[in-house]
């Protein structure tokens, strides 16, 4: 399926933030993780910041809104160690055995397990991916044909110049990750189940 052309011009995104600042969040992260700090906590700050620094420089320019979930029904990959961190925030069991493979094909069209009555049930604590993807086409095209395809921007869009966004994400996950020797990634739905 392609996507629909549309006239609306994507927008070139210059961060509000400093290299000096992104430097900062960067190190009070790693810090957090060489202090052994609870996944919970490493998370919350690391969110903390991501949410920043969307919400300033990438949301405003967004045709993202609520009731639109496009991009609730496409692969969203998850590390062992966001997984852990939903479970605890939201008390739903995490299934970190799971070994069935999910294909692409077999995800495609998918809802997230999360998904209930066309809202993220655990919006608050959704993943990274979730929180950085963002659309800047027309929803009154996209958000009303499940059919169509939808042009999104997430944490490697050359358009979205996220730069910070990827280091302190990338910190946190990997730090994480290798820390708790934590380091697979899956698909949502495999830690999941609905």
């Amino acid at each position: 399926m392609e996507p629909i052309a549309t006239d609306r011009p994507l927008p070139r995104l210059v961060s509000s933030f400093s290299h000096a600042q992104g430097v900062l969040w960067i190190e009070e992260v790693r810090n957090l993780i060489r202090k052994k700090e609870k996944i919970t906590k490493v998370m919350d700050r690391a969110i903390e910041i991501i949410d920043l620094i969307h919400s300033t420089d990438v949301k405003p320019h967004t045709t993202c809104k609520r009731g639109c979930s496009y991009c609730c029904h496409v692969p969203v990959g998850l590390t062992e160690c966001e997984a852990l961190y939903i479970q605890a925030k939201t008390g739903k069991t995490a299934n970190l055995k799971n070994e069935k493979i999910l294909t692409v094909e077999t995800l495609k069209g998918a809802p997230c397990t999360f998904l209930k009555n066309g809202e993220c049930s655990i919006y608050e604590f959704r993943p990274i991916t979730c929180r950085v993807f963002s659309s800047f086409e027309d929803p009154e095209i996209y958000c009303n044909e499940a059919s169509t395809l939808h042009y999104m921007f997430a944490l490697e869009s050359p358009t979205v110049k996220s730069t910070m966004i990827n280091w302190v994400a990338f910190t946190a996950l990997v730090g994480l990750g290798k820390r708790e020797k934590r380091t697979r990634i899956k698909d949502i739905r495999q830690f999941f189940p609905a």
